[in-house]
């Protein structure tokens, strides 16, 4: 039985809630859970953003060491993640499932339908709590109240917001759809779950009359009320949490009774899970899942309780898992069911397969310096570039870029990952002493992240001096000239750092800004568009189609895009399926005859040739040099040998060899125009370090650990804190 209270509740009113679901403690009596090993089973997701269908990525190190394996791809997909919580929930006794936040924002399917499968899967898949993250704000707080409204069947937490009356009395309400905290009864243990919501991505939310209508409190203190007023009611006390990492180490640092933290935010997987002490030197287990539901982690943990007070479980020992979704987990059908319309309307809306262009190398959107990056300069030409823009120079936020653009096709659903945003261009004009000031703050931010720059540039230049404190911004160049504290330029950037996102305040009260509508990602896209095709880089190269390495490597990588839409195609002929009735064993026998494979092997500089119609008619000017050999298959003297000739009439291609023939072939035709995009980091991002600049390492706690413990140093100093919307 779950209890969820809507309401700021006074203790007496809780403990009254309590004896009516039976949390309530009595003299000796425990739900005959005293004196013995009472096992938990916590199933935990967090940061889903929207992707709801499998996805192809590219594994890196970090995923790999955490069992997701490279040639086991599609990744995540809520119908795979169905099929493990039944499946986990099957194998354990009590169990709960928690969620820590930002099932929005980040796959189309969100762009098009605003949240609303995201709640219907998490209702589907009885999700126990849920804390709301930064990202379910995407649409603003009037869409996160519709669809609570409509599709949150499940507790939606946040107990650090308070939530103003808005100015319109008859307007819901989040508070009206939200509780501080939900108290849980699986099999007599009383499970308290405390929801800590996100507080440092969200822009405005200090700000008096921000639009949310809510008031942050302080999350240390907030956990310790509640942890205070539910204590005496409860066997476990759990604090589900959107804030971070660090903040994470904070909350139980600064609080006395919590036994488990299960967060999120950061993306990262903490394998095996932390062991923090709180403020009494009590240790609590700490777990972060990952995110994009590559992973579903459980927690399986061993409660007894106190001698003091046998009521109050501790955690004596735990043993976690991540288990990884990829296209080993069978998909649920129930799920499958249920999402399988909005597919439908997604694909009809957008056409995710679009090509914009070809990659022929990684385009990395970190520099491998600390400094401007590939995809970092791509991104900020083409806003700075833009038609209707065309400003002196543009700034965008390191961290609004989301992923690589790895090498292969280009095509919209890749474009959506790396700016799942729906930021717009803002203009604006600043003067010299406004720039110097903003590079100034990037170079201060910069320093707290290991001297790596937070901003892309385009048509500008600087210095990021960290060897100083703070640090500062030198050198600063506007194409190539120094910049003139009287001079007036113009700027362009996203508008997430337009209205101060990541603490730019230098922007946030500039009344030159204009937002032009044109999204990043459209001009990013139109970018692509404009860029020579391969065939033009060839020839800037001085060499034929022939002879071209990145027309090769455009067409491989073509033609297995093209290929991927062959799957449902049958892969028997005709003619295979006449002998499986006729001569079954016939197809024991190759198809290609001595005199097809003397024709393809005697001069393999046809192979050389770019078109696959010029191959054929380079082999075929051969053939006079191979008619010593059979032109009859083993396959067809077997089937006259069988009397089974008449199957002999019917084509040897399946349609799924013609459907790949096909993707050849289509293949070298559009990379004869397909734009070949590249970008190089140029240097017009340098930096200082510190003379005496050191990064602490810690020792592992054993050798599983160190997966986590990377991740986590590599987030802690890059960043990534939210940075679209």
């Amino acid at each position: 039985m779950k209890v969820l209270t809507t309401f700021y509740l006074p203790l007496a009113l809780v403990a009254s809630c309590c004896l009516a679901v039976g949390c309530r403690v009595q003299e000796g009596q425990q739900y005959d859970l005293i004196g013995q090993d009472v096992r938990l089973t916590i199933l935990h997701t967090t940061d889903w953003h929207s992707r709801l269908l499998p996805y192809d990525m590219d594994v890196r190190i970090t995923d790999e060491n955490l069992g997701l394996n490279p040639d086991t791809g599609p990744y995540g997909g809520v119908a795979r993640l169905a099929y493990l919580i039944k499946r986990e929930r099957g194998n354990s006794g009590r169990s709960i499932y928690l969620d820590s936040g930002d099932p929005f924002q980040g796959a189309p399917i969100f762009n098009v339908f605003n949240g609303e499968v995201e709640f219907r899967a998490m209702s589907l898949l009885g999700v126990d709590a849920m804390v709301i993250g930064n990202h379910e704000f995407d649409a603003g707080a009037d869409n996160l109240i519709e669809q609570a409204k409509n599709w949150a069947n499940f507790p939606l937490l946040a107990a650090n917001y308070h939530y103003v009356t808005p100015r319109d009395p008859q307007a819901p309400s989040l508070g009206d759809y939200t509780a501080p905290y939900s108290i849980i009864n699986r099999e007599g243990l009383v499970i308290g779950v405390i929801g800590v919501a996100n507080l440092s991505s969200m822009t405005s939310i200090g700000f008096a009359d921000n639009s949310l209508n809510i008031q942050p409190m302080d999350q240390i203190e907030t956990t310790q009320y509640y942890i205070n007023l539910l204590h005496p009611h409860v066997n476990l006390l759990i604090a589900l949490s959107h804030a971070g990492l660090t903040e994470d180490h904070e909350i139980i640092e600064g609080t006395v009774g919590l036994d488990l933290v299960m967060g999120g935010h950061l993306h990262i997987v903490l394998d095996p899970p932390r062991k923090v002490h709180d403020a009494s030197g009590r240790e609590v287990i700490l777990c972060h899942s990952g995110a994009f539901l590559k992973y579903l982690g459980r927690l399986d943990v061993i409660l007894e309780g106190r001698e003091d007070d046998p009521h109050d479980f501790e955690v004596v020992s735990h043993r976690y898992e991540i288990i990884p979704i990829d296209s080993l987990v069978p998909e649920d059908p129930d799920m499958l069911r249920m999402i399988e319309p909005y597919m439908v309307e997604l694909r009809q809306q957008l056409d995710l397969t679009r090509v914009f262009g070809f990659a022929p190398r990684r385009m990395e959107r970190y520099g491998l310096n600390g400094g401007d990056s590939p995809l970092g300069n791509f991104v900020a030409d083409a806003i700075r570039t833009r038609r209707r823009v065309e400003t002196d120079f543009a700034v965008n936020n390191t961290l609004g870029v989301r992923s690589d653009i790895v090498e292969g096709p280009i095509i919209l659903d890749q474009t959506f990952n790396v700016f799942p945003f729906p930021n717009t261009i803002t203009t604006m004009t600043l003067s010299g002493n406004e720039v110097q000031e903003l590079l100034n703050y990037n170079a201060q931010r910069s320093a707290w992240r290991g001297c790596n720059t937070q901003l892309q540039v385009s048509g500008i230049s600087f210095v990021n001096d960290c060897s100083v404190s703070p640090a500062v911004a030198r050198d600063i160049r506007i194409h190539g000239e120094p910049i003139a504290s009287n001079h007036f330029y113009t700027m362009a950037t996203n508008d997430y750092i337009a209205r101060g996102g990541s603490g730019f305040n230098v922007l946030r009260f500039n009344n030159t800004q204009q937002d032009t509508g044109i999204t990043v990602r459209d001009a990013v896209n139109d970018a692509f568009l404009m860029q020579p095709s391969c065939l033009e880089r060839c020839q800037q190269e001085g060499k034929e189609p022939d002879e071209c390495p990145v027309l090769r490597y455009c067409t491989s990588y073509m033609t297995a895009y093209f290929a991927g839409f062959c799957q449902g195609f049958d892969p028997y002929s005709d003619q295979e399926r006449c002998l499986d009735i006729y001569a079954p064993e016939c197809l024991e026998f190759s198809d290609v005859s001595d005199f097809e494979i003397c024709r393809t092997s005697i001069d393999r500089s046809c192979e050389n040739l770019y078109h696959e119609r010029d191959r054929q008619a380079c082999y075929a000017a051969q053939e006079a040099n191979c008619e010593q050999y059979d032109r009859e298959s083993p396959r067809a003297a077997c089937a006259y040998e069988q009397l089974a000739e008449g199957c002999l009439q019917y084509t040897s291609r399946s349609p799924s060899d013609i459907c790949r023939d096909d993707a050849r072939l289509n293949a070298e035709d559009l990379c004869l125009t397909i734009p070949c995009v590249e970008s190089e980091a140029d240097g017009r991002i340098q930096r200082i370090l510190p003379s005496n600049e050191y990064v602490p390492v810690e020792e592992p706690e054993n050798p599983d650990y160190q997966t986590g413990y990377l991740m986590e140093w590599i987030q802690d100093v890059m960043g990534d804190e939210e940075s679209g919307w």
